[in-house]
């Protein structure tokens, strides 16, 4: 027997605001938009680096995401968070793909891991 897994309809359908408007700060080359979807202690970890309030998640934004585009493929609901498969592209370069971790407290990030 052939079982199918159930997905929503969109990607997008299913994704908490705060993680919704991340990946739009990041379309739209925002870093304050992007900066105000964490809250002030919040920690992201890329690449084993952990970085940590609102101040170095900018920095680390700047370098890192910012001249990006992402798109969500994929949406898997956690207690407390979201995890989404994002297919990345950054001008002159080819594309990507990465999973992003997101933990929530009160429409902020809170925590948010990147693995690719």
């Amino acid at each position: 027997m052939n079982e199918q897994l159930t997905e929503p309809d969109s990607a997008e359908d299913a994704i908490p605001p705060a993680a919704q408007a991340y990946m739009e700060s990041i379309n739209r080359g925002d870093l304050l938009a992007l900066a105000a979807c964490f809250s002030e202690t919040a920690v992201i970890i890329d690449e084993n680096c952990e970085i940590t309030g609102t101040l170095a998640i900018q920095a680390w934004a700047k370098r890192k995401v910012m001249g990006c585009r992402y798109q969500v493929l994929k949406s898997l609901p956690l207690p407390n968070g979201i995890r989404l498969l994002i297919r990345g592209e950054a001008t002159g370069a080819k594309g990507f793909y990465i999973w992003y971790t997101f933990r929530f407290r009160t429409n902020k990030i809170i925590f948010a891991d990147c693995d690719r």
